[in-house]
């Protein structure tokens, strides 16, 4: 447990267990009014554009079911009747071909809304760069993943997809149920492997500033299941990450070496 005298310190933040302390980096900005004080237009653009955002999230994923309805439709009128077996057999092809034109849309969608690529900075909350961030985000994680890519782990359509999105991915990957946010500040070298539940996350919120940097893994790298890696964060050739291990912000593993734990420590 962490000593009272460590939990009265006001404004400490600590991690993990043994409990490591984190320092605060970013530095609280004199003029609050994109953090804690947004103006009124401010809180009411952001409305609005939350409304925007439902309204195109709802739209994609009608046009997925009414399309997909409509092709099966189709397909029976043309099937049903005389070959069952037929027509059981085109649901599948339906559900993969309308899934790849929604992602299509979805990638579409992301170099429309971003104006191109994520890029690196700092951010504010009611910023129209975070708000545009998190609608493409709310797009994948909600269309995209369960409707396709969580079909498609380990092939090499999910690693076009995540190319298409933005991502520097080399050779003969292997990408699981994988979480990558930010895909133009993702670089994965050749052979790398991100397990179930790998993450890797080039954004960090604190104290209502999005921070973005690049995350960058040489070759041959492994990271286990459930285990994330921060932004700033470098796993040089032939890293491996064990399961459930945490790559700190800005932390650079060298190669050739073992890391396991939250915060990650080596292990040889």
């Amino acid at each position: 447990m962490v000593p009272s005298r460590i939990i009265d310190t006001p404004a400490s933040t600590f991690l993990g267990s043994p409990p490591l302390s984190i320092e605060k980096r970013e530095k609280a900005l004199g003029d609050t009014h994109l953090t804690y004080h947004p103006s009124t237009c401010r809180k009411c653009s952001r409305c609005s554009f939350e409304v925007f955002g439902y309204l195109l999230y709802t739209l994609y994923g009608a046009l997925f079911a009414t399309t997909s309805l409509f092709a099966i439709d189709l397909f029976y009128g043309v099937y049903g009747e005389r070959n069952v077996v037929l027509f059981v057999v085109t649901l599948p092809v339906v559900q993969l071909t309308m899934g790849a034109a929604l992602c299509l849309l979805i990638v579409v969608s992301k170099w429309t809304i971003m104006c191109g690529r994520f890029k690196a900075g700092t951010y504010p909350l009611f910023s129209f760069y975070v708000w545009r961030t998190e609608l493409v985000e709310r797009l994948e994680e909600n269309l995209a993943e369960p409707i396709l890519l969580n079909m498609l782990d380990g092939t090499c359509w999910k690693v076009f997809y995540y190319r298409c999105m933005g991502a520097k991915i080399g050779r003969r990957p292997y990408l699981g149920h994988s979480i990558v946010t930010e895909p133009d500040m993702i670089s994965i070298g050749n052979d790398a492997t991100i397990e179930s539940g790998g993450t890797l996350q080039a954004h960090l919120f604190q104290d209502r500033m999005r921070l973005v940097k690049e995350v960058r893994l040489g070759h041959s790298v492994s990271v286990g299941s459930n285990s994330v890696v921060l932004l700033g964060g470098k796993l040089h050739d032939n890293v491996n990450l064990n399961p459930l291990s945490l790559n700190m912000r800005d932390e650079e593993l060298p190669p050739r070496t073992e890391w396991t734990g939250s915060p990650a420590t080596r292990t040889w």
